[in-house]
């Protein structure tokens, strides 16, 4: 079983073109190039094949009201739109229906303390036992990226799943057609190593970051 967490942008649509995204540091992907709008596109036709058993969860952040400060993040409806006619695009590529096995999350715009939890809970209650985690953090609120990372301590421990990829899409908007994609997983399996090596006693915590050189 495979579960893939896919984010959809605030921005102005016209900020979110395709680009082609290449994967760093990924030799099963070194030579693969994506053009599309969104990293989790990526993600998904480079993950699934046919008979897999899957279920994509899409999380796009619910719309504010409009205001000065925030009038450039109101636009989430049509990049979720925009973000389903590429998953037809891949479906048809792929010969899947992927929009059958998506379900969505919508993060609240206005953040509270409540508003946390429930997001934590709504991510946490969407992990699959046993199954293999892919997620995409590339967009949404700043809360809903934190969350997202420090919910897959949940799904390892409390489901047993193993985290396959977190991944981040990085390019210049408007500026370039060329994009890069990170899989920053070892960023978390840092933190859950200093974690479980913390109840050692005697241990040196520092030398952790030792184990992991730098590209």
């Amino acid at each position: 079983m495979k579960t893939f967490f896919c984010t959809i942008p605030m921005n102005d649509p016209q900020r979110i073109k395709s680009v082609d995204y290449s994967f760093s540091g990924d030799e099963r992907r070194k030579d693969i190039i994506v053009r599309t709008k969104f990293p989790a596109i990526a993600m998904l036709k480079t993950n699934l094949k046919p008979g897999d058993d899957f279920e994509i969860v899409v999380m796009w952040t619910d719309k504010p009201f409009r205001t000065e400060e925030n009038a450039q993040f109101t636009d989430s409806v049509t990049n979720l739109n925009s973000f389903y006619e590429e998953l037809d695009q891949l479906s048809d590529e792929m010969g899947m229906n992927l929009k059958e096995k998506a379900k969505e999350i919508v993060i609240p715009f206005d953040e509270s303390k409540e508003k946390q939890m429930f997001l934590f809970r709504r991510i946490c209650n969407s992990f699959i036992k046993d199954s293999e985690v892919y997620m995409d953090l590339t967009y949404g609120t700043k809360m809903s990226i934190i969350t997202g990372f420090a919910s897959v301590t949940y799904a390892e421990k409390a489901c047993n799943c193993y985290i396959k990829e977190m991944l981040y899409g990085s390019f210049d908007f408007g500026k370039s057609a060329k994009a890069t994609i990170y899989d920053i997983r070892t960023l978390y399996e840092m933190s859950a190593l200093i974690q479980s090596a913390s109840i050692i006693p005697g241990i040196d915590i520092s030398g952790i970051l030792d184990m992991y050189e730098e590209e």
